[in-house]
């Protein structure tokens, strides 16, 4: 019996069927990788969430600065911000550091909970204010000084001036350590970043984590969603 072979029209009927689900279904993959990144994001400050409230019964109520020594380098005193000192805090072991280059070494790296999985895969620069793109790399999330006044980066945080807890963020997402009005929103700076639909993940003070899109992160500097008060 001589066998049949496909008719080119039959091919082409095929390549358009594959060429179809393929524009139907790769959207639905995408968003659903989009999701599953912004769910371990959010899971990654949680985890924050626990770390600073164990930080702060052991500091009668008080946060680490943004850094001791401000301001940090790029990859040089690591151990002086609010990150170094959260180190044991987040789960990792002194061992798990690398002090021989400041940086976390491959065990850790393996689940970092300093980075947004969006920003590890992607390395996204700066994507709202103007502003070099420190650290996208490094760390994802920036600590917020603004309730003990704008720009007070050496100085550690009293959650005891913080009046509305549930409404103040604690970190949001940043390419550099410090994430408050100025270095959220200053045209000079600029580090914040919007790596979730146009949007961001907020660990707030009260230990809950939120997402905000861009028009909805606030603009003044007054705001209790930088104040606390």
């Amino acid at each position: 019996m001589k066998k049949r072979c496909f008719t080119l029209i039959e091919l082409l009927v095929v390549i358009s069927i594959i060429a179809i689900l393929s524009s139907i279904l790769l959207p639905s993959l995408s968003k659903a990788r989009q999701t599953s990144r912004q769910t371990v994001c959010q899971s990654n400050l949680r985890q924050f969430g626990l770390a600073f409230n164990s930080y702060g019964q052991d500091y009668n109520g008080f946060y680490p600065a943004i850094s001791e020594l401000w301001p940090p380098g790029y990859l040089m005193d690591f151990q002086q911000t609010w990150c170094g000192k959260m180190w044991t805090y987040v789960g990792y072991k002194n061992e798990d550091y690398n002090s021989t280059n400041n940086s976390f070494n491959a065990k850790s790296l393996r689940n970092n909970v300093y980075q947004c999985p969006i920003m590890r895969a992607e390395k996204l620069g700066v994507t709202m204010a103007g502003g070099a793109a420190i650290n996208q790399t490094y760390i994802s999330y920036g600590l917020n000084s603004s309730p003990m006044g704008n720009s007070q980066w050496k100085k550690p945080i009293s959650s005891l001036v913080v009046k509305k807890p549930s409404s103040c963020s604690l970190l949001n997402e940043s390419s550099y350590y410090a994430a408050d009005f100025d270095t959220y929103w200053n045209s000079s700076w600029g580090y914040g970043v919007i790596p979730h639909n146009l949007g961001e993940n907020v660990l707030y003070f009260d230990g809950h984590v939120g997402y905000l899109r861009l028009n909805s992160i606030p603009r003044s500097s007054t705001n209790s969603f930088w104040t606390g008060i």
